[in-house]
């Protein structure tokens, strides 16, 4: 389809009003790609300033957890273990606390917290605080 005097026209007063091109296409029956084209092509020129109308200002999201008090550190750390065994040996009851980076894989061995992996002292490692509290469920 061509673009005929008039829709050239029409085009470029809307063009000049501020309108997006996707509003002049709509009116004047041509696609936004076709009308970015024409106002390129025909230097339809500078638009005017659109005024944009002002969003509503987003919701602050609502704070999910309370803060929690720091619990209480053990007054005295646990100690490093002075146990060693092979991973595969390891049983429910030993800390799986992998020692080194090279086979064979070693492990702590001590024994752990109930419902944990590790021991004391490989749980403030790995956790971040004392476990001499039973953890939460």
């Amino acid at each position: 389809m061509e673009w005929t005097p008039e829709l050239n026209d029409t085009g470029r007063e809307l063009w000049q009003q501020g309108m997006s091109a996707r509003e002049i296409g709509g009116k004047i029956g041509r696609t936004k790609n076709s009308v970015i084209s024409r106002a390129q092509r025909s230097d339809w020129g500078a638009r005017r300033p659109h005024k944009a109308k002002p969003k509503p200002a987003k919701p602050k999201p609502a704070k999910c957890l309370p803060k929690l008090p720091k619990p209480a550190l053990a007054s005295a750390s646990p100690k490093l273990p002075e146990t060693k065994m092979p991973f595969l040996e390891a049983t429910a009851e030993n800390c799986k606390f992998i020692l080194g980076d090279r086979s064979p894989w070693m492990v702590c061995g001590a024994t752990v917290k109930p419902q944990l992996p590790y021991c004391a002292f490989h749980c403030r490692i790995c956790y971040g605080r004392s476990w001499n509290a039973s953890p939460r469920a």
